[in-house]
């Protein structure tokens, strides 16, 4: 998957992608009950709006092309490995 940030694609591995927004809806779900919970919904909100700054100031402080080079480097990496991996699997066969 890519996603565009700044008119880049940035590559995204599937499975980091589904591991990360479990993480996120778990968390999200879990802050949202608790506020609910505690009649703190401004709380909620808060924390979304930190959350959303905090990520932007992050992602600010990379430039779109590095960070596109820096998930293909990654995602290339994980691919030569697996690669590897399985070389390994068929040669043992």
């Amino acid at each position: 998957m890519k996603v565009v940030i700044g008119n880049r694609e940035i590559p995204i591995n599937d499975d980091d992608l589904i591991t990360a927004r479990i993480a996120v809806n778990a968390f999200l779900l879990s802050l949202k009950n608790a506020t609910i919970e505690q009649s703190k919904t401004s709380l909620y909100f808060t924390y979304l709006i930190y959350m959303y700054k905090k990520s932007k100031e992050i992602l600010d402080a990379i430039t779109p092309e590095a960070l596109q080079y820096i998930m293909e480097m990654l995602l290339m990496s994980a691919n030569k490995k697996n690669n590897h991996a399985n070389n390994e699997i068929n040669e043992s066969d």
